[in-house]
């Protein structure tokens, strides 16, 4: 699994993101309020961002799984780069190679790597590479997972809003009847 994974997973939170964030928060939260008597639309609430809670955390859970092998990926990815790229990541980086110079093997370039005994000397591209990739995934998962917590404060809210609701609803009942 690669860029492309990450690519595709980061192109649907985004996508998870918008509805939740219009649909999920905003409009059963304006409708529960402005229906001071109604928890239908509390509970509704509750479900659509309890579902949205889940599949946020599900899809920061892959994304926190995929930075524990995060080097394979990057390798993965360093194989199947052209060597006009991998030579443009090595002079930009100065570096030679992935993990070193033989493995896998680096490619000539006149600035980094001209030859295999100054390649020899010089780290792998990996050290340099993987805190870009560390920046960007942490960012992401640690975001996604923010959104979960939020989501998890607004279902407390509507729990209490229908407990509230619930217990003033009761008090009501016992007016009509006239027990107090």
């Amino acid at each position: 699994m690669g860029g492309l994974a990450v690519g595709i997973i980061t192109v649907i939170a985004g996508v998870m993101a918008i509805p939740r964030t219009f649909l999920h928060i905003y409009s059963p939260d304006i409708i529960a309020l402005i229906m001071p008597t109604s928890r239908g639309w509390l509970y509704a609430h509750g479900w659509a961002v309890t579902g949205a809670c889940v599949a946020l955390l599900v899809v920061g859970l892959k994304i926190w799984y995929i930075t524990l092998d995060e080097k394979n990926n990057l390798l993965a990815a360093w194989v199947t780069t052209s060597p006009n790229t991998i030579q443009a990541l090595e002079e930009q980086f100065n570096c030679c190679g992935f993990f070193n110079s033989t493995s896998p093997p680096f490619v000539i370039s006149p600035n980094a790597c001209p030859t295999i005994d100054i390649a020899a000397t010089r780290k792998g591209c990996v050290l340099s590479l993987q805190p870009y990739a560390d920046l960007f995934l942490d960012r992401l998962f640690t975001t996604l997972f923010g959104f979960v917590g939020i989501g998890t404060c607004a279902i407390l809210a509507g729990a209490m809003l229908v407990k509230a609701r619930t217990t003033e609803a009761r008090y009501v009942r016992i007016a009509e009847k006239g027990i107090l």
